[in-house]
């Protein structure tokens, strides 16, 4: 049964439903401790308090590391968006030393392997899937490069740079992918639960004099885990849901190819009107 609808909630809906679950199953432990009698008596409450505290620290660690693996990850498909950028950019720069009819063809399988990653590949990604067709664009336009011969000693020259481009292009496509729809694995989460439960079920079976006063710490420390497991949830799929990486750089250097591809050359825009014969 695939989980990946998970991501798909509105933030605020995946928010508070982690939250108010992780609240109802401490104030469960609590109310579940009380009933059975499994409270420490207040004599006992420094000696258990030592250990809950020894519990408390190793999951607090134990996830901020989690966190902080989750944001890493989350800025490296932002580094693997914008670097894909910025390679296209050089690559369209570079195919201007190229001979006309080859350069705008070139050129033109470049915007198009753009219009494609944005248009086709990321709502494909923000659902778990990968496209074909930007795959294949992506390819071909690798194969166009490394298949081409320099017709003279400038493109020779240029050559090296070219296929230097593409497969920078390729390598942060390939980055962005992998990391991107890649969550935690299964073992993680499951210390991440797991360790959750022990530590909220721990915590319950302190005792205070007041019954609020106790369903109300209960439910603060239950409220703070949720918060941080929907940290993970939300950063865990750098790709998916609302909390995700964004293409606005990809979308920046397309406009900006298209219009470069739209702009007619310097030597066309001031050319002189014919005279007429006198």
């Amino acid at each position: 049964m695939s989980y990946l609808w998970i991501y798909q909630l509105p933030l605020p809906v995946l928010g508070f439903g982690v939250t108010t679950l992780s609240v109802l199953v401490g104030l469960t432990f609590s109310l579940l401790a009380d009933r059975l009698g499994w409270t420490v008596g207040p004599g006992g409450n420094e000696a258990a308090g030592f250990r809950h505290a020894a519990v408390g620290v190793v999951y607090a660690v134990a996830l901020a590391l989690i966190v902080v693996t989750v944001q890493n990850r989350f800025d490296q498909v932002e580094q693997a968006v914008e670097m894909e950028a910025n390679q296209a950019g050089d690559l369209f720069a570079t195919f201007g030393g190229l001979n006309a009819d080859v350069r705008v063809r070139l050129q033109q399988d470049l915007v198009e392997y753009l219009n494609s990653v944005i248009g086709v590949e990321w709502p494909l990604t923000a659902q778990g899937r990968t496209s074909r067709q930007t795959e294949a664009l992506a390819r071909h336009l690798m194969d166009e490069i490394v298949t081409y011969h320099p017709q003279d000693q400038h493109e020779e020259d240029l050559y090296p740079h070219l296929v230097t481009d593409i497969h920078h292009l390729i390598d942060a496509r390939q980055t962005r992918l992998a990391i991107g729809l890649e969550g935690l694995n299964s073992p993680t989460w499951r210390v991440i639960v797991i360790g959750a439960l022990i530590t909220l079920f721990f915590a319950s079976l302190f005792h205070a004099e007041r019954r609020r006063v106790q369903l109300l710490t209960m439910a603060l420390t239950s409220a703070m885990f949720g918060l941080m497991i929907f940290l993970i949830l939300a950063m865990d799929h750098p790709l998916l849901g609302q909390f995700s990486v964004s293409p606005e750089a990809l979308q920046e250097e397309q406009a900006r190819l298209e219009q470069i591809m739209r702009t007619p050359p310097p030597h066309q825009m001031h050319t002189p009107p014919a005279q007429s014969p006198r």
